[in-house]
């Protein structure tokens, strides 16, 4: 778990509560983590750090990284969301080489991911730019409100093997051909016409879509079922990060510091969630 004093780590205890205990090497506030075959992946204040086993290593220096993404096809390419710059890192045989930058003109980069044709989408509060680092310096377009998106942050998540791009007014799509950005309908008319801004989506193993935004939490399954509020009764509205381990358990954390563990189950006959609910403190 990431927090604002550091990574911390769940240890069970035979016959015991299980209990959070600190990473040592990371004591500061942890924004990203990125499960790898190998090692955990995660964007803190001073840059991009790899748990592996007990051993942390710090891969690179960056002022605060808020996003990491890697390639979907060269696991040696990574980018990096960080609060004065995009980057893209390529690993050689000295280790990770930054190999290209995008300026932030004053804006914090929030989100990165690589699209299908090389190229690569950060998202700002105030637009989102595609950056082509095939080119030095990279080649980079922006878009604004000129283009159709709203006012307010930005966000983009894989899921379903195909990116997203949340903002405020809900879910949006960009069309090469006008370059302009339009509703996204795919996901349902609620999340198309501006009454539900979307701030979180995450895929579970079930290939359930999660998603959450100020207000409101819901998952919708395979089939395009949209079930609303299922951790409502452990007083979860809405949820700032989830994490979807392979065995189906979901963790949700919230605006009250409360983490949630849910068991998914498939039995169509038993309740779909049984939930456990920890409080995180460090200090």
């Amino acid at each position: 778990a990431g927090t604002t004093s550091g990574l911390f780590r769940l240890q069970s205890a035979t016959g015991g509560t299980p209990t959070f205990e600190p990473v040592a090497g990371i004591k500061e506030t942890v924004w990203a983590l990125v499960s790898r075959p190998g090692a955990l992946w995660i964007g803190a204040q001073s840059g991009l750090f790899s748990l592996s086993g007990k051993e942390v290593k710090q891969e690179a220096k960056a002022e605060v990284v808020y996003d990491l993404s890697f390639s979907p096809k060269n696991e040696n390419v990574l980018y990096l969301a960080t609060r004065t710059q995009g980057m893209r890192w390529v690993k050689g045989e000295k280790g990770w080489e930054k190999t290209g930058e995008v300026a932030s003109s004053g804006q914090e980069f929030r989100t990165v991911a690589e699209d299908a044709d090389g190229r690569v989408w950060f998202t700002t509060r105030n637009g989102i730019l595609l950056a082509d680092f095939s080119k030095q310096p990279a080649a980079v377009e922006s878009f604004g409100e000129n283009e159709g998106l709203p006012p307010g942050w930005k966000n983009i998540f894989r899921v379903g093997g195909t990116l997203r791009f949340a903002t405020e007014k809900g879910l949006v799509r960009y069309v090469a051909a006008s370059r302009k950005f339009v509703p996204e309908t795919a996901m349902g008319t609620m999340f198309a016409d501006g009454s539900h801004g979307v701030l979180l989506m995450r895929e579970d193993s079930a290939q359930n879509i999660w998603i959450s935004g100020a207000g409101y939490h819901g998952v919708m399954d395979i089939a395009k079922n949209w079930r609303p509020m299922p951790f409502l009764s452990a007083g979860l509205d809405e949820i700032w990060a989830l994490q979807a381990d392979r065995d189906g358990v979901v963790w949700a954390f919230g605006p009250d510091g409360r983490l949630i563990r849910a068991e998914m189950t498939r039995d169509p006959a038993a309740e779909p969630f049984r939930i456990q609910i920890r409080r995180l403190q460090a200090g």
